[in-house]
This record gives C-alpha cells, structure tokens and sequence, in this order.
C-alpha cells in the first residue's frame, strides 16, 4: 500500500506540471479570436479520457485478464507512454521553434515581424496583492471541488447508495463525462457570439461562467426532492450539472488567466491550479466522514455542500472576476523602449 501511495503522489506531482505548461502553448499558438474553440477541443480529451476509462475498468475488471484489475492500470498508463512519445516529438513550445511551420501561419499567429523572445520579471507581489487573482482562485478551488467530488466518488454513491452492479456502475459513471464532452464544441458558440458583438467580452464570460455554477448548484440541491426508487434518474440529475459546468472550460474563468496575466498566464495558471488541486485530496476525506453509513440521505448533504460550494464560487466570479489585462502584467512601455534600443543598436552597427 506504501508503494502504490507514493507512486499515486509522484503521477499527481508530474501531472501537476501539464495544465500550466499547456494554458502557456495556448497563448502561443492560438489567436485570442479563436482561442475557446480550440481550447475547448483540446480539453475534450479530458472527458473523452473518462468516458472511455469508466466502461473500459469496469469490463477489465469484471473479464478477470491478467488478474482483472492490473489492467486497468497497465492499459491508461501504456496510453500515456505513448501520448508523452508522440508530444515529445510533435509539439513545440513557441510557433518559432517549430521547424516546419509556413511563413503564412507564423505571420497569422505573431503578425507580420516574428517576436523576440524576452526575459520577464514575474510581478510575485503584484499579482499576490490582485484582488481579480483572489477571485480567479477561489472560482477555480469551487470549479474543481464539485468537478471532483462527483469524478472521483461519483462510482462509490451509485455502488452505496443506488444499489448498481460493477457493469452498470461502470456505464453510469460515465454520463457526466460523456454530457461534458458534448459540450465541449460550446467554445466555438463563444467565439462566434464574441465575434458579433453583442455583448463585451466581461459580460460574455460572466454569462457563460453562471451558467457553468449556478446550474450545478440548482441540480445538486434539488436531488433530495427526487423519489428513492428513481435511482437512474438521480445519476442523470447529477450527470446534467456537470454537463453545464463544462462552459466554465469553454468560455468561462478557464480564459481569464490569459486575459488577466498576459505572459504570466502560465504562471497565474499554475498558482490557481494549486489551489485547486486541494479538493482531489479532500473530497474523499470528507466523503468518508459524512456517508458513514452509505445512506441516501447522508449522500444528500453531500451534493447539497457541493452545490452550496458552486454557488459561492459563481457570485464570486460575477461580483469579483476581471476579463481585462492587469497593470502588473502592461509591460508594453518596456518592450517599445527594448526594440527603439535594439533599432538603434542595429542601425549604429551597419554604420
């Protein structure tokens, strides 16, 4: 059990690493036009991932191969050897270093002079002392505490408390994944009401990140009013506010960071990342203490704290959230004064 714990800490400490890393090629490689679309695609691999491991455990655990339940570590972990193989050789950091990139698609991304790379200053205290990051924050840690509370003990309420065989378990906890996949294409419905300008940017964003909290919060609380033997129907309730929150990744706080930080986006990522990686640990500790007896009715003041928690991390968005690029991230008065040096320089050489 030691070994399996210590190897479940080094997966979530290397895994920890990808999400910043990436919101930092996004920047690079996306114009901001069409930065939910493509954004919203490349997130779909995480539902897409949980829809097909549900159903995939479930069967290799139940067929007895290799001992049954090995595999259904063997087979992700063998996927993921090949993923990090085929990033290593295909993906690079900066449109520049890519080798085969055309001239055409460089000047799309960067304009018609390519950008110079410069060493930034991280702004730590400023961004420490931004209210729109407190805000940004908390919204992520309340997105992550619902996302996680269902994705990790999801399977466990409808073993415990509904009565579902290892099979069914194993398809029905897979809805909220699959609901969240489908709406992953809602970052192109963004782009293309941002496009028309119907609204500004800000209230667009709010009105996508409402949605994605307050109708989990609606769903979560209103389950204890649901008749005991509807127990498909619970699933499917709890299945619909995950589905919706998935506009907060396609258009909703997931976009802030860059918006709000500029070139420290990454950085601003991984900071509000941390904190939301606090409820991966949590929320089974506090399963564990509130389901003590697996009833239905413990499991209600479970979701209903969960949609509590949704709630606060919606108003605080609205009341609190910024879409507007931060002072402590304009570094653009030091850029113009780098290149006129960096001119004049060039201009004095060829002299």
């Amino acid at each position: 059990p030691g070994l399996v714990v210590a190897v479940r800490v080094l997966q979530g400490l290397a895994s920890g690493l990808s999400f910043p890393s990436l919101y930092n090629l996004f920047s690079s490689w996306t114009d901001p036009g069409e930065r939910a679309t493509l954004m919203s695609i490349a997130y779909a691999g995480i539902p897409t991932a949980t829809v097909a491991t549900f159903p995939l455990t479930s069967w290799l655990c139940y067929s007895g191969l290799d001992g049954g339940w090995p595999m259904a570590f063997y087979v992700p972990g063998t996927t993921g050897l090949v993923w990090c193989a085929l990033f290593y050789v295909l993906i690079y950091s900066t449109p520049e270093d890519h080798p085969r990139i055309t001239k055409g698609e460089l000047e799309y991304l960067r304009g018609s002079e390519p950008a110079k790379k410069r060493k930034l200053k991280v702004p730590w205290m400023a961004m420490l002392q931004s209210s729109a990051v407190h805000a940004l924050w908390i919204t992520h840690l309340c997105s992550a505490f619902g996302y996680y509370l269902l994705i990790i003990n999801l399977s466990l309420f409808i073993r415990e408390a509904l009565g579902f065989k290892v099979l069914d378990n194993g398809f029905l906890s897979m809805l909220p994944s699959f609901g969240m996949l489908l709406l992953s294409t809602t970052g192109r419905l963004f782009d293309y009401i941002r496009s028309k300008n119907v609204c500004s940017v800000s209230h667009l964003r709010k009105m996508f990140n409402g949605i994605a909290f307050f109708a989990p919060a609606v769903c979560f609380s209103i389950l204890s009013f649901l008749p005991c033997q509807e127990k498909v129907a619970h699933v499917a309730l709890l299945a619909l506010g995950l589905t919706l929150h998935e506009l907060a990744m396609t258009g909703g706080f997931y976009f802030s960071h860059s918006e709000l930080a500029g070139p420290y986006s990454g950085i601003l990522f991984g900071i509000t990342n941390t904190f939301a990686q606090i409820p991966g640990f949590l929320t089974p500790l506090l399963v564990s203490h509130m389901t003590k007896h697996g009833s239905l009715a413990e499991w209600y003041q479970v979701f209903l704290l969960a949609g509590l928690v949704n709630l606060v991390g919606g108003l605080v968005y609205i009341f609190f959230g910024k879409c507007d690029l931060q002072p402590w991230a304009e570094d653009t008065k030091e850029l113009e004064e780098s290149d006129k040096k960096e001119r004049l320089l060039e201009k004095e050489e060829k002299c």
